[in-house]
């Protein structure tokens, strides 16, 4: 079992006060006691937006559900979230998620990731992203960084370079 919570800031440019997203999360996750190397994570993520106008609809639920694969050289996973009110009460929205992640030498990972968000009918444009990264630990901390772009948005400013670091206890 899971719980956590992760933190941005964000900017949509609408005139509100929306500057912070808060994810609030908690799930499951194992491997299969007959096949070690399959595993799945089941899960719910609440993503709120404190000083957005309420009018706006912009915090909403998300359920969660992926299994993945460890074939020792690489490891391939597959996802599907759900949302019966997607952000800006679009309606329903689905998804799908498809990784791979791979150990390099000297204790670097490699990450790589697909994913296409669908909306409800004419409720909202349908859109994909990819991205790719590295991840390292030392000290108890996992650093990353990760290169992304959303494309099919209609807007040219669609990517991002990301430095992260987490911590788990």
């Amino acid at each position: 079992f899971y719980i956590g919570a992760w933190g941005s800031n964000v900017d949509f440019s609408d005139g509100d006060q929306a500057s912070v997203e808060v994810d609030v999360y908690g799930g499951f996750s194992n491997s299969l006691d007959s096949l070690p190397a399959l595993s799945y994570d089941v899960g719910i993520i609440y993503y709120w937006y404190p000083g957005a106008t309420s009018s706006l609809d912009y915090d909403f639920l998300e359920l969660y559900g992926s299994i993945g694969y460890d074939f020792d050289f690489a490891a391939a996973s597959f996802g599907l979230a759900y949302s019966p009110e997607f952000f800006g009460d679009t309606g329903d929205a689905y998804y799908y998620q498809l990784g791979l992640e791979v150990p390099l030498p000297f204790d670097v990972g490699f990450s790589a990731g697909y994913n296409f968000q669908e909306f409800e009918e004419g409720a909202q444009d349908d859109y994909q992203d990819w991205n790719v990264g590295l991840s390292y630990s030392i000290y108890d901390l996992d650093l990353s960084l990760t290169y992304s772009e959303t494309v099919d948005l209609g807007t040219s400013d669609n990517e991002a370079l990301t430095f992260g670091v987490g911590y788990s206890f």
